[in-house]
């Protein structure tokens, strides 16, 4: 069992507790089993480099003894935040998670950006898959969650053939699993391999992970507009949120750009609001995207979300979730349709050539 770090909204920098051993750097007050510490310190316990439970401000969120047990890393279990009704589910299933569609998430809410039938709209689609989504899919479990590749993967050895009597039969004996072929496996390990070396601010990417919460969901309550919202954290990691990407574009202009077009600025605004009301904090903590290149050689970028970055999305998710508070209270969702005068602008304007009439 070792500390990694501490929350607490009344930081005070560079304060130890008498009796907290081997520490070798400035946190806030701690609170190890067994110690004997004032209540009002903050509590972080990690056994198995596993963030297990924290309690806040002379507060137990885990309201009886037998609660305080160490968790089960596939277990579930909730913490209550510090603001805006906040309460974070670790280890909740994500087919769970994507099926509450009662409360908002960022997933949701990119469609009011264009109107709110859009929105509506995406309800009545059938979700289809991609080879990036399950690319991306298969990398999220191999370098934040390896110990659930078995209930969500199987391995078939062979090539992956439709047509073939044995490949069939083997997707009919794991259709809860996804299947993808050994050589696939055999990609995707070497690309997961190399994410969790990536050096991001002098350390190891997997050992943020080792230290972190993977697949974190927080809900909240939006404080403009009284929304239930809902977040799902790649990584919740005691100073920095992290989110994993597998993408085409792991160069920084070309990723701006695709990163922007689908609104990657908005989650980064979104999820760090929902971390900072969790924890009490007034100052968002760092978002970096750790960005993975789909193919050879498998590029990994770290790019933090900057001021303007965050201010961007902050924008978006403002007039996102705003309109559609503002529909639901009236039960309307317009769409783009418009009846209008249309008229040309002077960049616009036709100036054809005369030069092929010298030809005549």
């Amino acid at each position: 069992m070792r500390l990694v770090g501490c929350f607490a909204s009344n930081y005070h920098e560079g304060l130890l507790c008498q009796g907290c051993l081997n520490l070798d750097r400035p946190v806030s007050c701690c609170l190890l089993v067994g110690a004997k510490h004032p209540p009002q310190h903050v509590l972080i316990l990690v056994d198995k480099l596993q963030l297990c439970f924290i309690v806040v401000m002379n507060q137990l969120f885990l309201s009886t003894e037998n609660q305080m047990k160490t968790p089960s890393v596939h277990n579930t279990y909730t913490l209550q935040g510090a603001l805006g009704s906040s309460v974070l589910h670790a280890n909740l299933p994500a087919k769970e998670y994507h099926s509450d569609i009662t409360v908002q998430s960022c997933s949701l809410l990119k469609p009011m950006l264009l109107s709110p039938a859009h929105y509506k709209s995406q309800f009545l689609e059938r979700h289809t898959s991609s080879v990036a989504k399950d690319l991306g899919t298969l990398i999220h479990c191999l370098v934040l969650e390896p110990g659930k590749f078995s209930q969500e993967f199987v391995v078939y050895h062979g090539e992956k053939d439709g047509r073939v009597a044995e490949f069939k039969t083997f997707c009919h004996q794991n259709p809860n699993r996804m299947v993808i072929d050994d050589v696939a496996f055999g990609a995707a390990r070497r690309m997961s391999n190399k994410i969790l070396e990536t050096v991001v601010r002098g350390r190891p990417f997997g050992d943020y992970v080792a230290e972190g919460i993977p697949e974190a969901t927080i809900y909240y309550t939006d404080p403009s507009t009284n929304v239930r919202c809902r977040t799902r954290i790649d990584l919740l990691h005691p100073e920095i949120t992290f989110d994993l990407k597998t993408t085409a574009y792991p160069e920084r202009d070309a990723w701006l750009r695709h990163g922007l077009s689908l609104n990657y600025d908005m989650q980064a605004y979104m999820y760090s609001l929902a971390v900072s009301l969790f924890y009490g904090e007034p100052s968002p903590r760092p978002f970096i995207f750790v960005v993975g290149e789909s193919t050879p050689p498998h590029s990994v970028s770290r790019f933090t979300a900057g001021e303007t970055y965050i201010e961007n999305g902050g924008r978006k998710y403002k007039e996102a979730l705003s309109g559609f508070a503002a529909c639901s209270s009236v039960n309307h969702w317009p769409d783009l349709g418009r009846e209008e005068v249309i008229e040309v602008d002077h960049w616009q304007a036709s100036r054809p050539t005369s030069a092929w009439r010298e030809a005549l």
